[in-house]
């Protein structure tokens, strides 16, 4: 199925855990669970795959996986990876972004007529952040998504 006959928003959810450490010690500062249904999918205008998840509480934060190919194909990547453009983290604390260092990547494609709206992906984020202000990131989600979001993108990584 063609990206535009689907529908104009993706819908799904994106749940697991971040993990807020200090830097210099490594010593687990915060956790909270990072539960979102605001999860879309955005592949349709040549700059590749994109699935994001927003979350307003506890805490703002959106966490987000960027590929270069726009029908990406499934797999499991080790980042960084050639396929990946970016994986990131946001925290809602003046929004600083921080990319991943390291991390892993497994996606499924299930695009196809077993769907009903013809565009499905799902997968797993497992990464460590780079280190900004001497606080660094662990994130570990779950995603699964239908359809496709047109229009507003998330913000992009600047690595």
């Amino acid at each position: 199925m063609d990206a535009d006959q689907a529908s104009k928003a993706s819908r799904g959810t994106m749940k697991g855990m971040v993990q807020s450490y200090r830097g210099g010690d490594d010593q687990l500062v915060d956790e909270f669970r990072f539960e979102s249904t605001l999860v879309h999918r955005f592949d349709d205008q040549g700059i590749g795959l994109i699935v994001s998840g927003d979350i307003d509480k506890p805490r703002n934060a959106q966490i987000y996986v960027a590929f270069k190919n726009d029908r990406q194909p499934s797999g499991k990547f080790s980042f960084p990876n050639a396929e990946i453009k970016h994986l990131v983290f946001i925290d809602g604390e003046f929004y600083p972004t921080y990319g991943a260092r390291a991390g892993e990547v497994v996606f499924q494609n299930k695009d196809g007529p077993d769907v009903p709206t013809g565009l499905s992906v799902n997968g797993k984020l497992t990464f460590t952040t780079e280190s900004i202000g001497n606080k660094y990131f662990k994130v570990e989600v779950i995603f699964a998504v239908e359809g496709l979001t047109k229009g507003k993108r998330p913000r992009q990584h600047g690595h």
